[in-house]
């Protein structure tokens, strides 16, 4: 399906954008003059593209995602609860994170009485550190939720536990799509995702706990083998790897032949394709690729999403499958050099994965309405210039300073077209801002926007108030560019529709 033609979008909106150098001008007053290269061919993205994703949902509000995200152009979000009876969902995509996750008793609590069939279950399907040690301390633990309650992980060296999964998996993607069939099934999303296991040999914050593997406790990638059950994969990265191939297949036979699969390592290389260099994948020959996920994030950051040519060289993975969706970036400068001049340039894209912030010198927020206006227009830029097809020798990035024919952004101000209304949603950062009109054109409208980016009914910032006292507007036009007017409009967000100007 392709991008949708609004009905009620003015044609002059879509028009104004069509010409490769109607804004090939800077988002800032003080942005160099870029050299005009020959345009490169245009890039097409149907807007149901599996990487057009907002992948926010660990903490957000599940109305207040969908809304966003289907309001900002995105076809694919992470799946959450409540989302599917939200009238936003329809015709949207979704993506089950770690869906391993939902088909098993995770956590173990070692001051809680277990009945011994709870017991077996977790001795004869999850990892083991020591068969010959009693419950639970012959359980490898995972991820600590307290000093003492830990997770547990899955024993992918059965093949047994394999097929028990998917069954399970299957069965809860069914069980969530029927509650709404117009929200369609797309694939799955894994939050650092590591072949030898999320293992940690105590609670991380006040007992310093580190990430292992399974050979800090067996001197190898593999579990301590419980008496009663048969290690079909020689480690435990060969068994992860087998049960991600497996749920593909089974997956894209019994749910959606064209299931896709999204990984977010730390960092693209050293997380995820290094292992896709291992021996171990060496040995699949031309198999390799379907132990391969479609799309790969990196939460770091850093631009080594693209930057990082180690990552590219076994050909199975290209810049247009990559992206960042880190938490981590609050700051301006760095938000800007990933967005702009990592991503966008290379065609890359940009989300959120599960949370929006609260590492690096990012706060925690806990709902998208709190995050910056920059900051959200930083994260829609990059996707954007792909769903627009901006080609990418029209995707400038020069000291500091992004500019295109649909977008640009600089430590002043920042601005990007909507791929379907046609519309600018732009913010200034600091009073030397501008966005620029393109030439032949005028302001039709500006507006307001909520922290949702919902259009605010009121008096346009560029207008007089007409009412008692009169006062300057917030913003004025001067000299073909919207500048601010006000210190109040600074990092407020707005947005704005041109109109073909009247011959005089």
């Amino acid at each position: 399906m392709g991008i949708t033609t609004m009905n009620t979008l003015k044609a002059t909106s879509i028009y104004i954008f069509s010409a490769a150098a109607v804004f090939a001008q800077e988002a800032s007053t003080s942005a160099p003059a870029a050299e005009q290269a020959a345009p490169s061919p245009a890039i097409k993205y149907e807007k149901d593209d599996y990487r057009n994703y907002f992948g926010a949902g660990w903490q957000a509000d599940s109305g207040e995602v969908i809304s966003f995200a289907k309001r900002m152009g995105f076809s694919h979000v992470m799946a959450m609860g409540g989302m599917p009876k939200n009238r936003n969902s329809d015709g949207m995509y979704f993506y089950i994170e770690t869906p391993e996750y939902g088909t098993y008793r995770r956590y173990v609590d070692p001051s809680k009485k277990y009945t011994p069939e709870q017991i077996r279950e977790w001795e004869t399907t999850c990892a083991l550190k020591d068969a010959s040690k009693p419950f639970p301390e012959n359980l490898a633990t995972g991820w600590f939720s307290t000093p003492t309650v830990f997770s547990v992980q899955l024993d992918f060296q059965q093949q047994k536990v394999i097929d028990r999964t998917i069954d399970k998996i299957i069965e809860n993607v069914k069980r969530y799509q029927k509650q709404n069939p117009k929200f369609k099934f797309a694939g799955f999303s894994w939050d650092v995702p590591q072949p030898y296991g999320d293992f940690w040999d105590a609670e991380q914050a006040t007992r310093k706990g580190r990430q292992i593997t399974l050979s800090y406790w067996t001197g190898k990638d593999s579990g301590s083998k419980h008496p009663d059950v048969t290690h079909d994969y020689a480690t435990y990265s060969e068994g992860y790897f087998e049960f991600f191939r497996q749920l593909r297949e089974r997956v894209a036979k019994e749910l959606n032949p064209n299931v896709k699969f999204i990984v977010e390592p730390y960092n693209v290389y050293n997380d995820w394709m290094r292992y896709m260099d291992s021996d171990l994948m060496k040995s699949k020959g031309a198999d390799v690729k379907k132990y391969m996920p479609d799309f790969v994030l990196e939460e770091n950051g850093s631009t080594g999403f693209v930057d990082d040519e180690r990552a590219f060289k076994n050909g199975l993975l290209d810049k247009s499958r990559t992206g960042s969706s880190t938490p981590n970036v609050w700051d301006e400068p760095q938000s800007r050099k990933i967005a702009a001049g990592a991503a966008a340039v290379n065609g890359a894209w940009s989300t959120w994965f599960g949370r929006i912030g609260g590492t690096g010198n990012c706060p925690r927020y806990m709902y998208i309405r709190d995050v910056p206006a920059r900051l959200k227009i930083a994260k829609l830029l990059p996707v954007w210039e792909n769903l627009n097809g901006t080609p990418l020798s029209e995707r400038k990035y020069e000291n500091g300073v992004y500019s295109s024919p649909s977008a640009g952004m600089s430590e002043s101000a920042i601005w990007a077209k909507h791929p379907e209304t046609g519309e600018v949603y732009f913010t200034f950062i600091t009073m030397d801002g501008s966005i620029p009109i393109p030439q032949g054109f005028e302001i039709d409208k500006i507006s307001a926007l909520s922290g949702v980016f919902e259009k605010l009914e009121g008096m346009a910032p560029n207008e007089t108030n007409k009412w008692g006292k009169k006062k300057p507007p917030l913003m004025e036009i001067k000299d073909g560019k919207i500048i601010p007017n006000n210190p109040s409009v600074i990092n407020m967000p707005y947005c704005v529709e041109f109109k073909k100007a009247e011959e005089k």
